[in-house]
């Protein structure tokens, strides 16, 4: 992840609070080399803390926004990967509720209306000095 990805998602956890950990591993560490890594994962109704990237924590009962950043426009990629991601949340970890978010730099236009539209996933526009 870079310099641009990291200061987005702590733009987006300095407004949420809550546990942030960057390179989430989704799988069990029995998958060695095909290991899933979120960009970010936030527990909202936790204490306030940043936990060192990569940590494995349970997400059992937790509220989770799974956050995927997008560094340019809002894409169909960067749309499949999030929702991908938050199924695989639901299916492999039984949390209380998932909220999968993109964080990008701009938005297309046609894709925020379906997007929004649905409500399955939120799509946040960083501020430019955020991103750039």
């Amino acid at each position: 992840m870079g310099s641009y990805e990291r200061r987005m998602i702590s733009w987006l956890w300095e407004q949420v609070g809550g546990t942030l950990i960057r390179e989430f591993p989704l799988l069990p560490e029995a998958a060695g080399e095909n290991q899933i890594f979120l960009n970010a994962v936030i527990l909202p109704d936790t204490n306030r803390q940043v936990m060192p990237n990569g940590t494995r924590l349970c997400l059992e009962g937790q509220n989770v926004m799974v956050v995927q950043t997008k560094i340019r426009y809002l894409s169909m990629r960067i749309i499949a990967k999030t929702a991908f991601y938050a199924q695989l949340v639901q299916s492999l970890c039984n949390p209380r509720n998932v909220n999968p978010v993109i964080l990008c730099a701009m938005k297309d236009q046609f894709l925020y209306r379906m997007l929004t539209a649905n409500g399955r996933c939120k799509v946040i526009v960083c501020p430019q000095e955020i991103c750039s």
